[in-house]
């Protein structure tokens, strides 16, 4: 785990009649050394379930693994990259292009498009060098006060339109 804090957090997440519920059950000092934490069902303070369960991968690097005494131990894990690109992806300006085609192109080609009228999230994902990938950092697009990027009824076969317009 990572040593720069000196407390852990110790929380449950409760499955009951396809409901889930989270609690924390404990906080305990951490030095850096093992530690363990027996739980016996007890309820605890009630915390968002957001806070506990994310929907993104974690891949841990460290100097070794080795296992003793039915424990198996993970050393010298190292910091994750944080790029932190948030600040520049939010003034990032996305336009798109239309092209109008056949339908025999697009039988022969298949080319790859989006839907007109959709709402789609786009977002800057970093893949580093040593084949770890960071976190996505969203573009945000327009506010539906903006009136968005329509496209229907430009009549040329190319055409080109700002996003927000």
């Amino acid at each position: 785990m990572d040593t720069r804090y000196e407390r852990v957090r110790i929380a449950v997440v409760k499955t009951s009649a396809s409901v889930k519920t989270a609690f924390v059950v404990g906080t305990i000092p951490y030095s850096g050394v093992d530690f363990s934490y027996d739980y016996y069902g007890q309820e605890g303070e009630p915390i968002n379930i957001a806070e506990l369960i994310t929907p993104s991968k974690t891949y841990l690097q460290g100097q070794d693994l080795f296992q003793h005494d039915g424990r198996l131990f993970f050393y010298g894990i190292k910091n994750e990259k944080n790029l932190n690109y948030q600040k520049y992806a939010n003034d990032l300006q996305v336009d798109w292009v239309r092209y109008d085609t056949s339908n025999e192109t697009n039988a022969k080609y298949h080319p790859r498009s989006f839907m007109r009228g959709e709402v789609y999230d786009f977002a800057i994902v970093f893949n580093y060098c040593d084949g770890t990938s960071s976190a996505a950092f969203h573009i945000p697009g327009c506010s539906n006060a903006s009136g968005g990027g329509g496209g229907a009824g430009v009549p040329s076969k190319f055409s080109r339109t700002q996003w927000c317009t």
